[in-house]
């Protein structure tokens, strides 16, 4: 559920500097957090795993990291979240030798980027 904000104007669109993402690609990070997220998108929700790297540097004094999200399967017969066995969060835990999500913190990867958005702009993933 979403909360409104009061008592702060909106100015409108704010200049940034965007950042340059191909210094850290090919570099390894370690993954450092993950959290099970919820979407209501055209009244429909959908969760997933949302998995970040530790921070790979700075960008306007804000810490630089990537992520990488994960669609999760409700269990309709015993209720819960899990994940398809041919899924992609299964081939990622494979890859990483765990067999549970919990396990993967501290497990290196390798940085690559998104395709660019309509912006140009190009986001760190693994």
């Amino acid at each position: 559920m979403a909360e409104e904000i009061t008592g702060l104007q909106l100015k409108g669109e704010i200049e940034s500097t965007p950042i340059d993402v191909s210094k850290y690609i090919g570099k390894k990070a370690k993954i450092e957090s993950f959290k099970i997220m919820k979407s209501v998108q055209k009244g429909k929700e959908s969760h997933y795993l949302n998995v970040s790297t530790e921070p790979m540097g700075e960008h306007e004094g804000k810490p630089i990291n990537a992520s990488r999200n994960f669609g999760l399967k409700f269990d309709e017969k015993e209720g819960g979240l899990g994940w398809s066995s041919m899924g992609k969060l299964a081939i990622f835990l494979n890859e990483l030798a765990v067999k549970d999500y919990k396990e993967i913190i501290g497990k290196e990867v390798t940085i690559i980027t998104t395709d660019a958005d309509a912006n140009g702009q190009k986001w760190l993933t693994f």
